[in-house]
């Protein structure tokens, strides 16, 4: 055989070796599947690249997402204050001649200090239909704020609003003058009347509606008019974040950014309801007043309190945070924990095909060269050479197995025997539990007064067992208990009359795959006698040393 068939010779055997190793120790004492070792080793293999594949995307993917964010709220900022001035623009245009007019004169003749007045909410109290204010005349208004005053009366909905059709005139007019009353009127039902105009963006091209709602970061859920009607409630949805918005009448501006509000039903937020008072200052204020209060979950209503706010109109818009970051990356996160998940159980139940495979193979290799090794024979269509060779292999690493197995078999047998033969000691050799005379030694035989032949073939005992009577019945019930007798007194007479006293004790062993029992006996009978004759010299003496005393 060449120097490489002798290599891979010895290669296959290592490996069959290993299997049969893997099989005995992992299979056959502990009850572990050898199966799921592997599909374990697969899963393991799989999810490698995943783990690696998710690192790289996120690691290239992490900066440009933030600079897209960046970007998106920078450009968000632009498109509110261009649409809303693009919006006015419009309707500045398509207002008729008379609207703009009545909306001019409904702006001059409402006085300044009513504007500003900080005196109690028209619905608090009735206000005096012939009562004239002091304060002189506010002065002329240009064109754009009569547009913005008529698109944010008190009681209309303004520009941002989430509402397709605006509300009516509230009883809340006819506590106003009753001019000022049928002027607002005129300006809600114009700009009505143009509220379900399409409007083109000049810079978009898109077409947009009197709502304006940003695409990405905010989404309107709802809008609060405050128009000096006491208690103003509107449907809000339980979301994660908000922010409030307050819009004023003067400019459609946002006060101060805008007022963050807490996550729904926090412990923190005392309050129920939500107080708007807090947050009514004055136009364009550099830093509003916290917000007190909370949304509460389940989408039940926002309720809020307005306070001398005069015929300022002003809107509060209650607006979700969505987060394109947070978007993506749960919804990446998800993507990769399903596609890890689905590797993971496909790659056990490719493991556990696969292994179970090579075990049906690994088996049938291993039961046919045990018979091939006993000698038998056996009938095999291998598919390959590699498994006639690796049945070859098995055969001859059992062979050498057996071989070695049977020689440490023979060694001990012999080591056994030799020591059973010469042992000083006279040691008998029983089948257990049927106590059937196999084999004693030579001290044995000149202990009883017989020959090892006589016992061997005789069945019937060369001793007599004087005391205790029980001993047998002792014996058989220790062995079973404890597998062991040790130093148990026992008075006999041998085959040709002498009385004998032993010490008897007995083990269980195994010997040529047979459950025996070990018996070995020592002679104490001189021993006693010699302790019997101390005894009585030493009451002769005490009777002696008696006598002399007295």
């Amino acid at each position: 055989m060449s120097a490489h068939a002798s290599r891979s010779a010895r290669f296959r055997l290592s490996y069959v070796c290993s299997l049969q190793i893997c099989a005995h120790f992992l299979i056959k004492p502990d009850q572990i599947r050898l199966t799921w070792v592997f599909a374990l080793l697969f899963a393991a293999v799989a999810a490698i690249p995943i783990a690696i594949f998710t690192g790289v995307y996120v690691g290239f993917t992490a900066p440009n997402i933030a600079k897209s964010v960046e970007r998106r709220q920078t450009d968000q900022a632009t498109l509110i204050a261009t649409t809303i001035d693009e919006y006015l623009q419009f309707l500045d245009a398509s207002l008729t001649a008379d609207a703009k007019q009545d909306a001019q004169q409904q702006v001059q003749e409402v006085p300044q200090s009513f504007k500003n007045s900080k005196s109690p909410n028209p619905v608090n109290g009735p206000r005096n239909p012939n009562s004239q204010p002091t304060a002189p005349e506010a002065p002329k208004v240009s064109r754009p704020e009569i547009v913005r005053m008529a698109l944010l009366n008190p009681m209309g909905t303004p520009a941002l609003s989430t509402m397709p059709v605006p509300r009516g005139v509230p009883s809340a007019f006819a506590d106003l003058p009753t001019s000022v009353a049928a002027q607002l009127s005129a300006a809600v039902q114009a700009r009505q009347a143009l509220w379900s105009t399409p409007f083109i963006s000049p810079r978009t091209g898109k077409r947009a509606m009197a709502r304006i709602q940003p695409a990405g970061e905010f989404l309107i859920l709802a809008e609060v008019s405050l128009d000096g009607v006491e208690n103003i409630v509107t449907k809000t949805s339980a979301a994660a974040n908000y922010r409030v918005l307050v819009v004023d009448a003067a400019g459609i501006t946002v006060t101060g950014g805008g007022v963050a509000l807490a996550s729904p039903s926090s412990p923190s937020l005392p309050s129920s309801k939500l107080d708007l008072s807090n947050v009514i200052g004055e136009p364009n204020a550099a830093s509003p007043k916290a917000l007190s209060g909370r949304f509460t979950a389940g989408g039940e209503a926002l309720v809020g309190r307005s306070q001398a706010i005069g015929t300022t109109g002003w809107s509060v818009i209650v607006a979700e945070r969505q987060s394109v970051v947070d978007s993506f990356s749960r919804m990446t996160i998800g993507v990769i924990i399903v596609a890890t998940l689905i590797s993971i159980v496909a790659a056990v139940f490719a493991g556990m095909w696969l292994s179970r495979r090579a075990m049906l193979r690994v088996d049938q290799v291993i039961r046919f060269a045990g018979q091939l090794a006993r000698g038998g024979t056996v009938r095999w269509q291998a598919s390959r050479i590699r498994e006639i060779n690796l049945l070859g292999s098995y055969v001859e690493t059992l062979a050498n197995e057996n071989k070695r197995r049977e020689e440490a078999r023979l060694e001990a047998s012999a080591l056994f025997t030799s020591t059973f033969r010469h042992s000083p000691v006279a040691t008998s050799l029983r089948r257990y539990p049927t106590l059937e005379l196999l084999d004693v030694n030579e001290s044995w035989a000149r202990m009883f007064d017989t020959s090892r032949a006589h016992a061997l073939t005789n069945t019937v005992s060369p001793f007599q067992i004087l005391s205790p009577t029980d001993a047998y019945t002792h014996i058989n019930t220790e062995m079973a208990a404890n597998r062991a007798v040790l130093d148990y007194p026992m008075t006999v007479r041998t085959a040709s009359g002498r009385v004998l006293s032993v010490l008897v004790s007995c083990v269980r062993v195994v010997a040529n795959d047979t459950d025996c029992q070990l018996t070995s006996s020592i002679d104490i009978t001189e021993r006693l006698q010699a302790e019997a004759a101390r005894r009585e010299s030493e009451a002769r003496f005490s009777a002696i040393v008696a006598t002399m005393t007295e």
